[in-house]
């Protein structure tokens, strides 16, 4: 059966007398993230080396490890179990060297780097090491809402959410958009309704926008769910589901 696949390059591989073919394949034609660009997925002998998972990327240097493991018999260290899409507390180094931190969304899996290391891709373009990257617990989660919420009592956070001070320059609204987003999902498991991920965070942006009143949020609703069938008696509840969780964010009393 021919390769569905293009290929980038092939290498044929001689270990005590017994051959094989490594295929190698652009990763961002599966991944469509152009952070992917210059990474590889490696077929070895018509299967898929995948020791990260179903996607395992590959660095030209990961590449050049793979080939001595396989020399000598040594396996590259197993990858860290982080998929894309999660959300984490992450290190990374910054323009002009500076040290960064904050949270933020893994964008790619794992790669394996020139220095031997796994990495992996976060939003905003930002490279980290695995080992400096760290899922959020629910208590980190939780942690994270209530200094939020002080910061908001005493003036120290505007209406972009931002705490001074804190990891991450934006690290206070992304929290405020969780709270929201978390609520939604909470009532939407209620109602019995199921909405595209994108769609639940264009509502949640229209929620945070805190001079924005429940007819407001309505009509901007009705926009969003154009193509849904909900009952006006859903959409108040969406509404009055949205106004609570901005409430929370905020740090107010409904």
């Amino acid at each position: 059966m021919s390769d569905p696949n293009e290929k980038t390059a092939s290498v044929l591989l001689k270990i005590n007398g017994k051959t094989h073919r490594i295929n190698l394949y652009d990763f961002a034609q599966f991944s469509r993230q152009k952070e992917d660009e210059g990474k590889f997925r490696v077929k070895i002998d018509g299967r898929w080396h995948c020791p990260g998972g179903k996607y395992t990327a590959f660095s030209p240097a990961a590449l050049a490890a793979l080939l001595v493991s396989m020399i000598d018999g040594t396996p590259p260290p197993p990858p860290p179990d982080i998929k894309p899409g999660t959300r984490v507390y992450a290190h990374w180094q910054g323009g002009d060297d500076e040290l960064c931190c904050g949270m933020a969304w893994t964008a790619t899996p794992p790669h394996l780097g020139i220095d031997g290391r796994w990495h992996v891709w976060l939003d905003g373009n930002r490279l980290a090491r695995c080992e400096d990257v760290r899922p959020l617990t629910p208590e980190e989660l939780r942690q994270a809402r209530r200094m939020l919420a002080q910061g908001r009592r005493h003036g120290d956070a505007g209406k972009s959410g931002k705490l001074r001070g804190s990891p991450g320059e934006s690290w206070g609204g992304e929290v405020m958009k969780e709270i929201v987003i978390e609520g939604f999902e909470n009532a939407l498991k209620e109602l019995n309704i199921s909405l595209p991920d994108n769609v639940v965070e264009s509502m949640a942006d229209c929620v945070l926008d805190d001079d924005t009143g429940p007819e407001v949020l309505r009509d901007e609703f009705r926009r969003e769910l154009e193509g849904v069938t909900v009952t006006e008696e859903k959409l108040d509840a969406l509404v009055w589901a949205g106004l609570a969780a901005r409430s929370e964010a905020f740090g107010f009393i409904a």
